[in-house]
Parts: structure tokens; C-alpha cells; sequence
């Protein structure tokens, strides 16, 4: 009976070294993903797509909202043929007075098309719009951007009534599901991001092993108080 306690307190006693080496061991964190350029020839893509540019050269912080066909602001220009209408924000510290380019997704563009500013829906003297594709660039300087906000190219143009003809400073209203925030500068709205979740050092790891540990000795201790009974 005692050959056979000292064997089993032998084998508890291992059993408790080696059940913590186990738990201590941490897995390798996954390579992070890199994110791929993206193809804005791609429709979808392409109307993630924009970019604001000083008079400079300089990139100017801005974002850029194709507003759907169903936004009260849009429906204001259903007879004059709208090509895309926009809600423009410059979030830089750029002067009222630089011209800015934007280049927005405007699929079906022209040349000829017109561009307006929603002050009563005026035409954008000085707009210099260039088609490309279904890219399109026009310029405005960075005032009226900051006062006025709604931007249109249009095929046609006649008076215009709108509801309130000034300033508008409200919230855009158009629902996400139809119109996209464009980031100027951005390639992607939603590009795959890195994993930078750091590996779990050894003082995260959880305490299995020293549970498991602690199990194997008490049994050998019981074993031991057993044989001196015995």
C-alpha cells in the first residue's frame, strides 16, 4: 500500500510542474491586415471618393455629403435635372477668401452643366467645372462654403423657391442608407483597420495552471496523511 502512495504522490507532484508551464504559454498575435488602395474607377468606390485643394496646392480638411434624391434640400431642384447635390463642411482654418477645388463623385456630369449655391439657389460664379469620368471638380472660395453649405450641379436652371432662402445652419437630413460622408483626402469610407491589440503579457494570463496545480498537492497530501493512519 505505501509503494503505491509514494507512486501516486510521485505522479501528483509532476502532474503540478508541469500544468503551469502549459498555462503560461501565450499565443501569437495575428499579423495586422494591410489595407489595399482602392479602385475609385469602382462606382461604389468612386462616390466614397472626394477631395478639397487650395488655391496652393494645400489640402484642405473638408467633408463631403451627396445628399439623396428624398432630402427636402434635393427636392428643391427636381426641375432643373440635378446631376448631385452637396453638403459641404471645411473643418481647416483656411481664409474666407481662398478658392477651393473640390473633386466629388458627379456620375452623368458635363461641362455645360451649371453650378449653383444655395442662396436662393444662385449660380457659382467663377465655378470652373471640369468633367472627368464620373469625377468632377469645382471651385468656390472657403466664405461662401462656410455660409452657404448646399452646393448643386445642375442641367438646367430656373428660379428656384426655397423654403428658407438664407443661411442654412441645421443638420444635414439626409438619411445615411441613400447619401455617404466623404472624408476629403480619404481613399476608402470604411477601410479595413489594423489589429494593434497588444499580446496578453504573462501577468494577463488567466490562473488555470495554478488552480490545476494546487489540486494534484492536495491529493498527494492526502495521500500522505492516509499512509501515517495506515
Amino acid at each position: 500500500m505505501k509503494k503505491i502512495l509514494a507512486i501516486l504522490l510521485a505522479v501528483c507532484l509532476t502532474l503540478s510542474l508541469s500544468v503551469v508551464a502549459f498555462a503560461s504559454e501565450v499565443s501569437p498575435s495575428p499579423e495586422p491586415e494591410t489595407p489595399s488602395t482602392p479602385d475609385i474607377s469602382n462606382p461604389e468606390i468612386g462616390k466614397l471618393v472626394s477631395s478639397a485643394t487650395a488655391a496652393n496646392g494645400s489640402r484642405v480638411d473638408a467633408s463631403v455629403t451627396v445628399l439623396p434624391s428624398a432630402d427636402p434640400i434635393a427636392a428643391e431642384l427636381k426641375d432643373n435635372t440635378p446631376v448631385a447635390v452637396y453638403a459641404i463642411d471645411i473643418r481647416s482654418a483656411v481664409d474666407d477668401g481662398v478658392n477651393v477645388t473640390f473633386d466629388v463623385y458627379a456620375p452623368g456630369a458635363s461641362e455645360n452643366d451649371i453650378v449653383l449655391v444655395r442662396d436662393e439657389w444662385d449660380v457659382l460664379e467663377g465655378a470652373n467645372l471640369k468633367v472627368n469620368g464620373n469625377r468632377a471638380t469645382f471651385t468656390v472660395p472657403a466664405g461662401t462654403v462656410k455660409q452657404w453649405k448646399y452646393f448643386a450641379i445642375v442641367k438646367d436652371f430656373n428660379t428656384v423657391e426655397v423654403e428658407d432662402p438664407k443661411q442654412d445652419t441645421g443638420n444635414v437630413t439626409d438619411d445615411p442608407a441613400d447619401g455617404d460622408e466623404m472624408n476629403a483626402g480619404d481613399q476608402t469610407e470604411d477601410p479595413k483597420e489594423e489589429d494593434n491589440t497588444p499580446a496578453p503579457s504573462e501577468s494577463e494570463n488567466p490562473p488555470t495552471g495554478v488552480v490545476l496545480a494546487v489540486i494534484p498537492m492536495i491529493v498527494a497530501a492526502a495521500a500522505i496523511v492516509i499512509s501515517k493512519k495506515r
